[in-house]
């Protein structure tokens, strides 16, 4: 409850994360108890849990339209995220590897021998492409890469739209390219990429070398229909969390012959592709959450579509507020606004005082006291970049919400005029 205005809590900040439904809690309570086995291990309580850790990756992979060897299990978006980054540096080394091309098999190498070898890059700088809206989880290693000297790296601007074209995209290959990283929905502000069509430019300018492709889809699941297949992406990267799943797991989906490289070394686990014992309860879990998305994904776009669209047209008819993107071009459960006149730490004061839960942008940033790199990348001007605001709805959000919300932001922008 709300101390000043004794009312219930709403939440309107599902794109930091989701609550778990009860059937996702159910069906990880056995793994803390009687079924907490070590799947590693060959005896067989060990060897029991094992199998059903096979059953889940062939359930996800099902649902991604993947084989189940495309799967390795991490601790979520972040490392899955980092993980395609250095898949695509040390493929770069089989591409100008003395200064030769090596043939596109060359992508599948045994991954117990990766750790060994040693990273000597070709003259022949590799070149990355992204954007300058993604994630930190993407820029901070493309940032460490070209700053060591690693790699050469281009970051799209995307402007006031905040959708990357395919024609932008086509300009910034290079004979160099390795890596083309684009996620599938912006975390802060909801815009949707066409990733088919940008993976097709992709596919089309492969000389050579195969261009490799990644997508950041941790906003995108749950809400768009994934299929690896379709978009013909070669790497893809998930979060539990972000679709009603537990925090702490994702994926790094990545199709054969892709071999993602391995940055935690130690173990066998993953096939040699990421050390550590199994979070089996965490995958069980993500897996049934999956599950459950998919199951409802349609009739419940529909609902957050008609709350979403609510919800920005009550927003925007008040006095000095902004939509950041136009609606056509974003997640509807993802209405993103700036609100002239008004700071982002009394917004959100304000509004909590009212029990809303909503934030300023990105949950990762978050006390960071930082500007929002995506605004930058949209070109949004310097005084409104500090008065924005993100609601992002879900599973639990209703009209009744909805329209407490508006009223509250009326409430604040009332003493802002008074």
């Amino acid at each position: 409850m709300s101390a000043e205005y004794g009312i219930s809590p709403i939440y309107m900040d599902y794109a930091a994360t989701t609550p778990m439904p009860e059937e996702v809690v159910a069906a990880m309570l056995p793994y803390f108890g009687e079924r907490f086995a070590n799947p590693s291990s060959t005896h067989p309580m060990g060897s029991a849990i094992h199998w059903e850790t096979i059953q889940a990756r062939e359930k996800l992979a099902f649902l991604l339209n993947v084989q189940p060897r495309e799967l390795v299990l991490t601790s979520g978006g972040t490392e899955a995220d980092n993980q395609a980054i250095w898949t695509g540096l040390r493929y770069a080394k089989t591409c100008f590897s003395c200064g030769k091309e090596k043939p596109q098999t060359s992508l599948q190498m045994a991954p117990q021998e990766q750790p060994q070898r040693p990273m000597r890059m070709a003259p022949q700088k590799p070149h990355f492409i992204s954007t300058e809206m993604e994630h930190e989880a993407i820029l901070a290693p493309l940032h460490f890469l070209e700053q060591e000297g690693l790699a050469d790296v281009t970051l799209l601007h995307p402007g006031p739209s905040g959708i990357i074209t395919p024609s932008a995209l086509d300009a910034a290959i290079r004979p160099e390219t390795v890596l083309v990283s684009i996620m599938a929905v912006n975390n802060e502000v909801g815009t949707i990429q066409p990733i088919a069509e940008l993976a097709q430019i992709v596919r089309a300018r492969s000389g050579k070398h195969r261009i490799l492709f990644h997508t950041d889809a941790v906003q995108a699941a749950g809400h768009l229909p994934i299929d690896m297949q379709e978009w013909d992406v070669d790497m893809l990267s998930l979060s539990a969390h972000k679709f009603g799943g537990p925090k702490g797991v994702g994926l790094l989906v990545s199709r054969h012959p892709v071999v993602p490289s391995p940055f935690l070394l130690g173990g066998a686990q993953e096939r040699g592709l990421r050390a550590g014992t199994t979070n089996v309860a965490g995958l069980i879990g993500m897996t049934k959450a999956l599950e459950i998305s998919r199951l409802h994904r349609q009739e419940e776009e529909l609902r957050l579509t008609a709350l979403g669209n609510a919800l920005a047209d009550g927003l925007s008819s008040l006095p000095g507020v902004l939509l950041t993107v136009a609606r056509e071009d974003r997640l509807p459960s993802i209405v993103h606004i700036t609100v002239a006149g008004l700071s982002q730490d009394v917004l959100l004061a304000q509004l909590g005082r009212r029990g809303i839960s909503a934030s300023a942008g990105s949950a990762c940033q978050a006390g960071a006291n930082v500007e929002s790199h995506v605004l930058r990348a949209l070109d949004v001007a310097p005084e409104r970049r500090r008065s924005a605001l993100r609601f992002s709805l879900g599973a639990q959000t209703t009209q009744e919400e909805v329209t407490y919300v508006v009223e509250a932001l009326r409430a604040c922008c009332a003493r802002r005029d008074a």
